[in-house]
């Protein structure tokens, strides 16, 4: 596997991450 492969699987999985903190921090505001 090459590393910008790898990189992009990380962002897969930060992505989704990310957006569920948003989202919680936007509903206790």
């Amino acid at each position: 596997m090459s590393t910008l492969q790898f990189v992009c699987k990380l962002l897969d999985l930060v992505n989704p991450l990310e957006l569920l903190l948003t989202s919680t921090e936007s509903s206790e505001l």
